[in-house]
């Protein structure tokens, strides 16, 4: 089932939300049950794939996923709307990123999963992208689109702008690999931005930070950010 904004609203009214991302950071940290307490748990991409030995760092429920639907490549393993739906997760959200056919593939797929999913807007893609002139990374999408809902607060954990790499178990590359990535996807061969440029999107948390009481930061961000 598809939602629209509306029904996102009414479900997001008055809660607590907190982003998980899926950052080695979190690791040994034993945040899962400060995770736990909020109303809302909300994984990026395939944050989703977590051990029951994880769950003391990480948290027990998954309840939105923000998912940019990418196949199989070189970089992540492909998506399982299965295990989507087994971890429990209410609503998918789709940032306007996928290809057409990458879209069409998810609703195939779908049809056995029967997620709820909400499509982010190319009007909402329009305003991010004048922020910040770039792709951004799936936790910059959902901070900036869960702001624009009555939620009582949102906060983030683990958002290090690849400082370091993901959890293990997150994707199939080394630490070191996912680092590059990072890095080198902000630029193509002639040295033109492109893609995930880091600076803009640091600077645009900032702003939200600065300027909406409702979003909460963990150290780990605020370091990033280079914010007190």
């Amino acid at each position: 089932m598809e939602l629209n904004n509306v029904k996102m609203a009414e479900f997001l009214k008055d809660r607590k939300v907190i982003i998980v991302c899926p950052s080695k950071t979190i690791e040994s940290s034993g945040l899962g049950d400060f995770i736990d307490s909020h109303d809302m748990i909300v994984r990026l991409n395939n944050g989703y794939n977590l051990t029951l030995n994880q769950q003391r760092d990480f948290g027990s429920r998954t309840d939105i996923i923000y998912h940019y639907l990418g196949l199989q490549s070189e970089n992540q393993t492909d998506y399982d709307l299965r295990k989507i739906s087994a971890a429990g997760t209410k609503i998918l959200v789709i940032p306007p990123r996928p290809e057409k056919i990458h879209f069409e593939i998810f609703l195939e797929r779908n049809v056995n999963a029967g997620l709820t999913f909400l499509r982010i807007g190319e009007a909402v893609k329009k305003e991010l992208w004048d922020e910040i002139g770039c792709l951004a990374f799936c936790g910059i999408w959902a901070v900036f689109h869960l702001l624009k809902f009555p939620v009582k607060s949102v906060q983030v954990v683990g958002m290090n702008f690849f400082s370091t790499g993901h959890y293990v178990g997150y994707d199939n590359r080394t630490e070191e690999q996912q680092i590059a990535y990072a890095l080198n996807s902000q630029y193509d061969k002639r040295g033109i931005e492109k893609q995930h440029h880091i600076p803009p999107q640091k600077q645009l948390l900032k702003r939200m930070y600065e300027t909406d009481r409702r979003l909460r930061l963990d150290a780990v961000t605020k370091n990033a950010i280079s914010v007190k």
